[in-house]
């Protein structure tokens, strides 16, 4: 992409009028401009249904602290792709759904173990130096693809059946067990600097609520939204996202098993739960918060087919990237340099 500075927004699309499937890495100035292909690599259509397959690249997770450089797994392999050079670097260790620590200093993701008494192999946790090197499993299992690191590093949130555990990453010693079922969405949770630290969004509207929060990994949980009903009427909230540079926190949420939701922007400190008069599949915060860009769900083939802008006066929404044919986009990222 040569010298990067800025505002971006970059999407993960999953194109399929390729000879081979293709995830794409796009990038677009949030101000408008030509959108611009970073990089691109073959992605599997199907694999063994039991293990992970990891085709639909969710971007927060994957940049370095600096934005400059992604880790994403190509054919279950961790490859670090520097943006500005194009130069990609395969870290010798296997692996896939990788997630960059938010100190800057290891990747964790996800490992499969052959299991001899199962039909599919066992998904685990493992971590590596950023620059690779000695894997370090942590011995805890998991069904999902998300795994959120605490802003020192210092720890992991692994959703497990029926509960989120909280894992220290030195020793691999859970420290913690939340008996919530984490929400559907890629991503569950996110931890700020601030207080709350963490939100987190649950699957079902169990006990009423659709997300919590924890002030500091040892404090009682809060309910930050509660659920209007149950069944059809239960409110899902997927992929909590803080605001850089306000208390808020951005959601999007939807009915039961309806087919797109509507972004929600959380004010912390009043309670008051204001909805973005748009669809959305997914959304996140421009990097000074003024601005929310999200995709808007595509009825075609799902996910998402445009990213859009949307001012905080709700005045001059944009679109930055459009999608066309069986093209979808299944992941946002917001970066700043």
């Amino acid at each position: 992409m040569g010298l990067l500075s800025g505002n971006w927004i970059f999407a993960a699309k999953q194109a399929f009028d390729q000879p081979q499937p293709e995830a794409q890495i796009w990038a677009v100035p949030i101000a408008g401009g030509t959108p611009k292909l970073a990089f691109a690599y073959v992605v599997p259509g199907g694999g063994i249904p039991e293990a992970p397959i990891d085709n639909a690249p969710y971007l927060r997770r994957q940049f370095s602290p600096d934005g400059r450089r992604m880790v994403i797994a190509v054919n279950g392999q961790l490859v670090v792709v520097d943006l500005e050079s194009g130069a990609a670097r395969a870290l010798g260790v296997k692996g896939t759904f990788p997630s960059w620590s938010r100190d800057g200093s290891r990747l964790a993701f996800l490992l499969t173990v052959p299991n001899p008494n199962a039909i599919g192999p066992d998904v685990s946790i493992a971590t590596v130096a950023a620059d690779g090197g000695a894997v370090h499993q942590l011995g805890l299992l998991t069904q999902a693809e998300s795994l959120e690191w605490s802003v020192d590093g210092m720890n992991l949130l692994v959703p497990q059946q029926g509960r989120v555990s909280i894992v220290d990453v030195a020793s691999g010693a859970v420290i913690r067990t939340i008996d919530v079922q984490s929400g559907p969405a890629p991503s569950f949770a996110h931890f700020r600097r601030g207080t709350p630290a963490v939100a987190l969004a649950l699957f079902g509207c169990v006990a009423s609520r659709s997300l919590i929060s924890l002030d500091a990994i040892s404090a009682p949980i809060r309910t930050l939204v509660t659920s209007p009903g149950t069944g059809e009427q239960c409110l899902l909230a997927l992929d909590p996202r803080w605001n850089p540079a306000a208390d808020e926190l951005l959601y999007v949420a939807a009915p039961m098993n309806a087919l797109c939701c509507r972004p929600h922007v959380l004010d912390i400190a009043s309670g008051k739960d204001a909805v973005i008069p748009v669809e959305a599949y997914q959304a996140t915060w421009s990097a000074d918060g003024s601005e929310i860009a999200y995709l808007t769900p595509s009825r075609a083939v799902g996910y998402g087919s445009t990213i859009r802008v949307w001012p905080r006066d709700g005045r001059n929404e944009r679109v930055l990237l459009v999608v066309t044919g069986y093209d979808r986009l299944v992941s946002i990222a917001s970066v700043a340099y």
